[in-house]
């Protein structure tokens, strides 16, 4: 596993607490956060969560590197596409006149890039049911892993259902079952598509 995007909008400061706040800082890869829609609140929740979890946070920056163990945040509107610096992932950061394209051509890229390495988590939110259908046949054709927060410890549970609806693979997890999720796919247990699976309480 090389990169977790967290992609929520509306309940995203409660949902980002709830799962962020139980990751350990030594887990061996960055954390990518990208809204769904352009709710404004994902610069506000970085602020609030610096002060509560013990992960670094940062706003991204255009060609800023995806240090390990470290939360990047996104912002509505910015398509986001990995490079290379120094042998280490960066991000390039575009501006899109139709935002609504941005989320998914976002994890297009990052799906192409990081394939079945690639961990998506949906928290709360309601989301755009045309970019999320898109957005999970992509996801389910790279190999990447899809996982829902459960609906208990969401606000709004909506973009989760249309995950769980798209995606025959997607898993429903509580955040405690993210994390311990996280820290066997990390070491060399099953692979993130077979773990979601298997674990899967659908």
């Amino acid at each position: 596993m090389k990169l977790i995007l967290l992609i929520t909008d509306v309940g995203g400061p409660v949902a980002l607490h709830t799962l962020l706040s139980e990751i350990p800082k030594d887990i061996p890869c960055p954390l990518m956060v990208l809204p769904s829609s352009d709710v404004g609140l994902l610069e506000s929740s970085a602020a609030a969560l610096r002060r509560t979890i013990a992960l670094p946070i940062f706003m991204i920056q255009p060609r800023m590197k995806l240090e390990r163990g470290c939360v990047f945040f996104g912002a509505a509107g910015t398509l986001y596409r990995p490079i290379r610096i120094e042998e280490v992932t960066a991000l390039e950061a575009i501006h899109v006149d139709k935002e609504e394209e941005y989320l998914r051509k976002t994890i297009e890229n990052l799906a192409a890039a990081f394939s079945e390495e690639l961990t998506v988590i949906f928290l709360s939110g309601r989301g755009r049911r045309p970019e999320i259908q898109a957005s999970c046949s992509v996801l389910e054709k790279s190999g990447s892993c899809l996982i829902v927060l459960n609906r208990s410890e969401t606000v709004v549970f909506d973009m989760g259902q249309q995950v769980l609806d798209e995606s025959p693979a997607a898993c429903e997890l509580t955040a405690t079952e993210i994390v311990a999720f996280l820290a066997s796919a990390s070491s060399s247990g099953p692979s993130p598509r077979k773990k979601s699976a298997n674990v899967s309480g659908r």
